[in-house]
C-alpha cells in the first residue's frame, strides 16, 4: 500500500490511524479528503508520514478519517461505499481467528476480541477495550477506550459506547444509542436513547 486516502478529517482519529499504521511498519502517503474545509485544530503530524489535504477523491485504498458514528454515515452518504475500504488493525490487538470483521473497521492498540464474534462495517474499537465471545457489533458502532463487553452481547447500528463502560453477558443494546462513560449495563437498552449510570438507566431519547 503506497497511498491511503482518508475520507473526512478528525485530527485525533488521524493521529490514531497513523499509530496503527506505524505499529505494522506501514508508512503510506496519506491523502485526507477534507470536503468541509475544516481547520486543523489539533496536530496530527507524524514525521514518519507524508500527508496532504485534498478536496477530491483519488487513490485505490480507503479508510474513514473520523470515528464519530453519525459523521461516518454522513460521509458515506456523500461519497458512497463502493470503494476499497480496508480494515486498520493495530499490531498489539488480539482478534480470534473465528471472529469476522466487515470492511472499514479500525481496531486500536491492546484491543481483545474473543471467539465467534462479528463486527459490522466501519466499526471503531478504541484502545484497551475488550469484546467477549459470540458478540455482534452493528455497523458504524464506536467503542471508546477501556470498554469491557461480555459474551453474547448485541449492539445495534450506530451506537456509541462511552469510555470505561461495562456491558454484561446477554445484554442487547439497540440502534443509535449513546451509553455514557463508566456505565454498567446489566439489562437491555432499546433503540434511540441516551443511557448512563450504574446500573445504566435510560435518560432521554437521542436526537439522531
Amino acid at each position: 500500500m503506497q497511498t491511503l486516502t482518508l475520507l473526512g478529517k478528525s485530527d485525533v482519529t488521524i493521529s490514531m490511524i497513523m499509530d496503527v499504521l506505524e505499529s505494522k511498519g506501514m508508512f503510506p502517503e496519506i491523502k485526507i479528503v477534507n470536503n468541509l474545509d475544516l481547520p486543523i485544530e489539533h496536530t496530527f503530524n507524524n514525521p514518519k508520514f507524508k500527508w496532504e489535504i485534498i478536496n477530491e477523491i483519488i487513490g485505490d485504498t480507503f479508510a474513514l478519517g473520523v470515528s464519530n458514528s453519525p459523521i461516518k454515515r454522513k460521509i458515506l452518504n456523500t461519497f458512497g461505499e463502493d470503494m476499497n475500504f480496508i480494515n486498520l488493525i493495530h499490531n498489539t490487538a488480539s482478534i480470534s481467528s473465528t471472529t469476522t470483521l466487515e470492511k472499514g473497521c479500525t481496531i486500536h492498540s491492546n484491543v481483545s476480541i474473543s471467539a465467534h464474534s462479528h463486527l459490522g462495517k466501519f466499526v471503531s474499537v478504541n484502545r484497551n477495550s475488550s469484546i467477549g465471545h459470540h458478540t455482534n457489533i452493528g455497523d458504524f458502532v464506536s467503542i471508546n477506550p477501556s470498554v469491557a463487553i461480555a459474551g453474547h452481547v448485541n449492539i445495534g447500528e450506530g451506537t456509541v459506547i462511552g469510555i470505561g463502560a461495562i456491558v454484561l453477558d446477554h445484554v442487547n443494546i439497540g440502534k443509535n444509542c449513546v451509553i455514557g462513560a463508566g456505565s454498567i449495563v446489566i439489562k437491555d437498552i432499546p433503540d434511540d436513547v441516551v443511557a448512563y449510570g450504574s446500573p445504566c438507566k435510560i435518560v432521554r431519547k437521542t436526537n439522531i
